[in-house]
């Protein structure tokens, strides 16, 4: 399934931002159950969400990208009012990054297909915009973690993570369209909420 740029983690606990203090908390009843918090004032392209978030209608740059946005097998796509940050989730067929991916998987494999996965997910070809893949943790389970940077190595322009289940994996893109020194702050806050109950497999 087709999911925007993007995504990432935090491998410690964060102060969230402000925008955090009333945050509302999305759950979906999947293989894996995923939830995660979603700053308030934030808008959903779908109803369902949108009606959970109790936020505005989707206008002006948010409304274009919703309009954009391939909803395909359930993904949802969510973002600040203005549309300078975007995130989008989806749940991944059984056979993109299935648990035996990240059974085999190890920091040393990830980084040696550090540019090929850059390819694969953020179309970004060596001597492009700086971008990496590593092997990491995200609430508690294996993961796989894709940043891409503004020229200058500055900013984050987008995330990838992608979380290992028991028989799927789920993957939250976030993009930046308005990169600046708070755009990492402002995924990490999010990053840090998301939950997966249940005993993660052995890896």
């Amino acid at each position: 399934m087709r999911i925007l740029l993007g995504i990432a983690l935090a491998l410690f606990a964060v102060a969230l931002p402000e925008e955090h203090a009333r945050a509302a908390k999305l759950m979906f009843d999947t293989e894996p159950e995923v939830t995660f918090e979603i700053p308030q004032g934030w808008v959903a392209c779908d109803a369902a969400t949108g009606a959970v978030l109790q936020g505005p209608v989707p206008a002006g740059r948010m409304a274009a990208l919703c309009a954009a946005f391939d909803d395909t097998g359930g993904a949802r796509m969510v973002g600040s009012p203005d549309g300078s940050l975007v995130l989008t989730f989806s749940i991944n067929g059984p056979t993109v990054f299935p648990p035996e991916f990240f059974r085999a998987a190890t920091a040393e494999k990830v980084s040696a297909q550090s540019a090929a996965l850059c390819r694969a997910t953020f179309k970004v070809s060596t001597g492009g915009p700086p971008c990496t893949f590593q092997l990491q943790n995200v609430a508690g389970r294996p993961a796989l973690v894709g940043r891409i940077q503004t020229p200058d190595s500055k900013f984050d322009v987008g995330r990838m993570v992608i979380v290992s289940g028991k028989s799927r994996s789920a993957t939250f893109a976030f993009l930046t369209t308005a990169p600046g020194p708070d755009s990492g702050n402002r995924i990490d806050g999010i990053l840090a909420s998301i939950r997966v109950p249940g005993k993660p497999e052995q890896h």
